[in-house]
């Protein structure tokens, strides 16, 4: 009897647990379902403000977008209107530095001009001169000497060499407008060596560099640097030199200043 109540007991108890098993399970699903969809229902308001920001990311790129295009558009605006006017200050900033050069140029003349000698007539048809190196006496040489003609037509300068006296000497000139010439005075009668001619290397207006070479009976002339003639001739063999001037026969008055003085012994 004991064996069939106990059976009876361990029965009932199988028969309980199977049958509140299916229940409690049942609850645990439901309950399960029920916070992962809340967990759901969570991610998706999460995903719905994270898509409102990227809309609104993107819509504040498209703004920054167009105002970083509006910028360009107006550096590019006032780029071109800096160019010209960098260009136009460099050209300015050009034009100052050639007129301060210029001016310094002008200055640099007026010097000159003030501290330079100077013969002036005031008569027509006459010749002065001033006689140069301490009146030492020079057969063959290389001489230079710088003139400019300041007031009056123009007329002629230059200089005179292996001169012996007032009507004895050689005489090489030029004229302010671009003539030059040579000559001989022996005994008061002018004989032409070389006739007048034209030289654009002589700048009317300007210093103008005169150099005389003598070497025995060969007289060679040069202005500015540049050869202008030849000649041989014997009348004179030396002499002292001079610097001249010479009005023409309408000529009234004439002003030339002159410096820079050199010679140089060739024999």
């Amino acid at each position: 009897m004991k064996n069939k109540y106990l059976l009876a007991v361990v029965g009932f108890i199988l028969f309980a647990a199977l049958a509140s098993g299916p229940a409690i399970s049942t609850y645990a699903a439901e309950d399960l379902l029920t916070k992962n969809t809340e967990e759901i229902e969570k991610i998706k308001g999460r995903l719905d403000s994270l898509s409102a920001e990227i809309e609104d990311l993107k819509a504040r790129i498209v703004d920054l977008s167009e105002g970083l295009s509006e910028l360009e558009t107006d550096v590019s605006t006032v780029r071109d209107q800096v160019t010209p006017l960098q260009e136009k200050t460099a050209d300015l900033e050009f034009q100052l530095k050639q007129k301060v050069g210029d001016l310094s140029m002008r200055l640099g003349e007026i010097e000159r001009d003030r501290a330079a000698d100077f013969i002036e007539i005031d008569q027509k048809n006459w010749m002065r001169w001033q006689e140069m190196a301490d009146g030492e006496e020079y057969g063959d040489f290389a001489l230079e000497v710088s003139f400019k003609q300041v007031e009056g037509t123009p007329a002629y300068y230059g200089v005179l060499f292996r001169y012996q006296d007032p009507s004895n000497y050689y005489q090489f000139w030029i004229s302010d407008d671009g003539h030059y010439g040579l000559g001989v005075s022996e005994g008061g009668e002018w004989r032409v060596l070389l006739e007048m001619d034209y030289s654009e290397a002589i700048v009317p207006g300007e210093w103008n560099r005169i150099v005389l070479i003598t070497s025995e009976a060969n007289l060679s002339l040069y202005a500015n640097g540049v050869f202008l003639d030849d000649v041989e001739d014997r009348t004179f063999e030396e002499g002292k030199v001079a610097v001249s001037a010479e009005t023409g026969v309408e000529q009234y008055h004439m002003k030339v200043l002159f410096d820079s003085f050199v010679i140089e012994r060739l024999d």
